[in-house]
Order: structure tokens, then C-alpha cells, then sequence
């Protein structure tokens, strides 16, 4: 119960967490300054969003910068925001940052203006794009290699994929790249579904809708089971990509799970959910927070940052992490195996089953990441 109740209060912050930090942005030429515009979804996912957080403010904390932080309602007040900031940073003598987290601000900040003095950069986080306006750069964590992984990894059972948007050029990437690791390993049998929360930037921060999405994936299951009895051929894992919003996915996982009812698992997607999820086989962990302390270390040594830079899984940005808490007593963990002579029975994994799959995996997910930059 102490894991349910823990998880109400992440849902809860996530539902909260929409108040600035700054409200009035002062400047100073006393030290440099960096300002912060979060993602509209915001901190409080318990993923992506807080390690952003935790990189900017360790790194803050332990150098002589002025930290500015503020979540935006809408695109439309994170263009105001900025807008602010280039005016109030014009003339400083000391070094200015704006970093937007999150690359919903991608056409945002494609229209700024050329910044032509280099004390100031605008950072557009989690961005590919090269081509921006001077003064303008982006920097991303590259997704392909780990997400191939990960879905070589979720083979053994189908897979579904929950979204939040169509048309995020970041979320459909990692989407085919979950699906032709899936494919390479699932025999011939593809991800059997991919749903979209929303078609625009709402679908990060509604968790209640994919909380009902994910009840409604399990009922159905759960259908078949009153009917057949057949739990092993429900079984089935599942893929949240919907930042804030796969809180709900978490806590209705964590409702549900139960000896009747293990037959799901679900993959903790950009942070370690290693001892909270116990039907989590394993994370994928995007390093957000070692990406941002790079880019701004190397901005207050007075260097220029590169107009974009991709930060990889070979670099140690992103990886796969097990889960050591896992119930590999459960129905998913459940496999066929065949005796010496022929016959198929079932019986459980062994706990080693994911660590051998991953070195099995990983220099072929490497390379795909590697073929897919070309």
C-alpha cells in the first residue's frame, strides 16, 4: 500500500505543479544568469521533466549563477516569456542563458530574431533541428539506440505503445524505433497498438485520460480471461510516451496488479522505476540531467556551444536499466519451454532472462543507432 499511496502523491503533483517559480525575472550584471521556460507538461512527471530540473539545479547550486525558473500555460505565454527575456538581456555585461525544455517550442524558437552579441544563448532542449537563428541552439538525447533496445527487449509478449500526440517528431522516432527493435525479435508480429492521447501538446499533461486508456486496455483483457480462463495468451506490455501523463499509467498499474492479474508489465520510461513498479521489467533511462549540466558547464567557461548537439546512448545518455525488483513469480514472466522430448510446458524465466537478452541486444541496437543518423 505505502507504493500506491507514494505514487497518489506524484499524481497529484503532476496534476499541481503548474504555479511560476518566477513570476518577475530581475537582472543583474552581478553574475550570469540562466532562466529556465519548462515544458508546458512541466516538472512533477516523475521522469523527464524532474531530472531536467535536478541537472539545472545541481549544477546551479554549486556555481555562482542566477537561476530563473517558469512553466508557461501555453505557447502563446512562453512567446511573451521570451520575448521579455531578450529585451531585458539586451546590454548585460555578464552572460545571459534561456533554456527551453522541451521541443514543443521548436517553431517558437525558429522565429526569434538573430541574438548577435555572445554573452546571450537561447538553448532549445530536446530539439534536432540545426538550422536555427543565430544565437539560437538546440541539443537533444538521441532515443533510437535505447528505444530499439527496449523493444527488442519487450519481444517475448505483444506490446502496445501509448503517445501523446501525433506529430512530435521526438515521440514518432522513438515509435518506430520501439517497433523495428519489436519486429526484429517478435517473429513476424508487430506492436499491436499505438495510441495517441491527443492530437496536440495536451496529451503530456492529462493523466486521468491515460489512466482510462489504460483501465480500458485491461478490461478487454480481462474479458477474454472470464471467457477462456487464458491468461498466458493476455499477456502484454506496455510502453507509456506521454510524459506527465504516464502517471496515470502508473498508478492504474499499480491498482490493478495483483496474482490475478499479472499477466501486464509496463516499461518505466525515462527515469529508473526500479523498486517502485514491481511489474516493470525494466527502464528506459533518458539522462537529461548529465545533457543540460554539460551544455551549461560549458557555456560559463565562455565557450560557444555547437548550433546543435546529439547526446547518445554509446556516450552513456540514455540506456536500459533492469529492474531487480521485478515478480518474475508472475504470469508474464511465464514461458514455454520444450522437454527432450519435444513436449511444450510452462514455467517461469529465469531471473536472468532480461541481463542476457540485453548484451545479447545491445551492440545490434548501437548499430541501428548508428545506421539511422546516416
Amino acid at each position: 500500500m505505502k507504493k500506491i499511496y507514494a505514487l497518489i502523491s506524484i499524481l497529484v503533483l503532476a496534476l499541481t505543479a503548474c504555479t511560476k517559480d518566477d513570476a518577475e525575472i530581475v537582472m543583474d550584471d552581478i553574475m550570469p544568469s540562466i532562466t529556465v521556460v519548462y515544458s508546458i507538461s512541466g516538472p512533477g512527471d516523475n521522469g523527464y521533466n524532474d531530472k531536467m530540473v535536478e541537472g539545472v539545479v545541481h549544477f546551479c547550486d554549486s556555481t555562482n549563477v542566477a537561476l530563473h525558473t517558469i512553466r508557461p500555460a501555453s505557447i502563446a505565454e512562453a512567446k511573451s516569456i521570451v520575448d521579455k527575456w531578450i529585451t531585458d538581456t539586451q546590454g548585460r555585461a555578464t552572460r545571459s542563458m534561456m533554456i527551453l525544455a522541451g521541443n514543443e517550442y521548436s517553431e517558437l524558437a525558429s522565429a526569434i530574431k538573430p541574438i548577435e552579441d555572445k554573452n546571450r544563448c537561447l538553448l532549445l532542449v530536446e530539439s534536432d533541428e540545426k538550422n536555427m537563428p543565430k544565437g539560437v541552439v538546440t541539443a537533444c538525447v538521441d532515443r533510437k539506440s535505447v528505444m530499439y533496445l527496449a523493444g527488442a527487449l519487450s519481444a517475448r509478449t505483444p506490446a502496445c505503445i501509448m503517445a501523446a500526440m501525433k506529430g512530435d517528431k521526438m515521440v514518432e522516432m522513438a515509435t518506430k524505433a520501439f517497433s523495428d527493435g519489436y519486429e526484429a525479435k517478435a517473429q513476424g508480429h508487430k506492436v499491436e497498438e499505438i495510441h495517441y492521447l491527443s492530437e496536440n501538446e495536451e496529451g503530456y499533461t492529462v493523466p486521468n485520460i491515460a489512466y482510462a486508456y489504460t483501465d480500458g486496455l485491461i478490461k478487454n483483457r480481462d474479458k477474454y480471461i472470464e471467457s477462456t480462463a487464458d491468461y498466458y495468451n493476455t499477456r502484454f506490455i506496455l510502453l507509456p510516451m506521454a510524459g506527465g501523463s504516464n502517471t496515470g499509467v502508473y498508478f492504474y498499474m499499480m491498482q490493478s496488479y495483483s496474482d490475478q492479474r499479472s499477466y501486464q508489465a509496463v516499461i518505466g520510461m525515462d527515469a529508473d522505476y526500479s523498486g517502485r513498479l514491481e511489474m516493470s521489467p525494466f527502464s528506459i533511462v533518458i539522462s537529461v540531467d548529465k545533457m543540460m549540466e554539460d551544455c551549461i558547464s560549458t557555456w560559463l567557461k565562455g565557450k560557444s556551444l555547437p548550433a546543435h548537439r546529439t547526446y547518445s546512448m554509446d556516450e552513456g545518455f540514455a540506456d536500459v536499466v533492469m529492474n531487480p525488483s521485478f515478480d518474475f513469480m508472475g504470469v508474464y514472466a511465464m514461458q514455454e519451454f520444450a522437454d527432450v522430448d519435444g513436449n511444450s510446458s510452462l514455467g517461469q524465466l529465469p531471473e536472468n532472462y532480461w541481463t542476457e537478452k540485453y548484451e545479447e541486444y545491445k551492440s545490434e541496437a548501437l548499430e541501428y543507432g548508428k545506421r539511422s543518423e546516416k
